[in-house]
């Protein structure tokens, strides 16, 4: 090969490798849009999300290996993520716990816990005092019933304190609200229990949302809420959760 062609080939090379595309990476996808609303009225601050019934809303137990709520986040694949019902200081769910079909702990008799959240196969949510029957694939003894048939109910509790709150809510057209109260200037304090039936008849007004009845769910250090710009992580372990898929 003569010198000149030898140039030749050189300069070809050349300027197809300025034209030829770069082979980098792709840049990273973009984090899924936020699906958590806020709302705020006098002090306080709601955060929630609505369960569309096309989506998948599975309830999970966090027992007995405890997981962060961002761990269990990522390990579910969850858009939404919020903290479900109460535990002992055993780490045994209180009443009943039913999880894609399978019963991880009885229904009981309990003053305090007196409702159960119920999402049928089709995703039609419940709150009712006993347990459906037969079992639907996902039920939740929590509580205390807050607001029944569009009526806020009256509690009576010795021991009360201002905290942050979750709470489940059902509009009358059948949908499914979960949520997190916290006062407007602090994610650790808000509503005291006496106080949130009230409370939540104010946020469904300021949210333009029908309420039907409304539930309690842990709430205090061991509650959590998050999705891919919120994180309101727990202080202490959440002992369940609802996964939105």
């Amino acid at each position: 090969m003569s010198k000149i062609t030898q140039t030749i080939f050189t300069f070809l090379a050349f300027l197809f490798s300025s034209i030829l595309p770069s082979s980098s990476p792709p840049p990273p996808s973009p984090p899924p849009p936020p699906l958590i609303h806020i709302t705020e009225f006098d002090t306080y601050r709601v955060y929630w999300f609505p369960v569309d019934p096309s989506s998948s809303l599975t309830l999970h137990s966090n027992f007995p290996q405890t997981q962060s709520s961002t761990d269990l986040m990522n390990q579910y694949h969850c858009t939404c993520l919020i903290n479900a019902g109460f535990y002992s200081k055993q780490h045994q769910h209180i009443g009943l716990f039913v999880s894609d079909h399978q019963l991880l702990s009885p229904f009981q008799t309990n003053s305090l816990f007196n409702g159960i959240l119920s999402l049928s196969s089709a995703n039609s949510p419940q709150i009712s005092t006993s347990p459906p029957e037969p079992l639907p694939p996902t039920a939740l003894q929590t509580g205390p019933i807050l607001v029944l048939n569009q009526t806020p109910q009256t509690l009576h509790l010795t021991n009360d304190q201002s905290t942050r709150r979750s709470f489940a809510l059902i509009t009358t057209n059948r949908h499914l609200i979960l949520a997190l109260i916290t006062s407007i200037d602090s994610t650790t304090t808000g509503p005291f229990l006496t106080q949130l039936p009230q409370i939540i008849s104010q946020f469904a007004h300021h949210a333009q949302l029908s309420l039907d009845s409304a539930i309690n769910l842990d709430g205090g250090t061991a509650s959590a809420i998050l999705d891919s710009t919120t994180h309101i992580h727990e202080l202490n372990p959440i002992g369940a959760f609802f996964c939105l898929h």
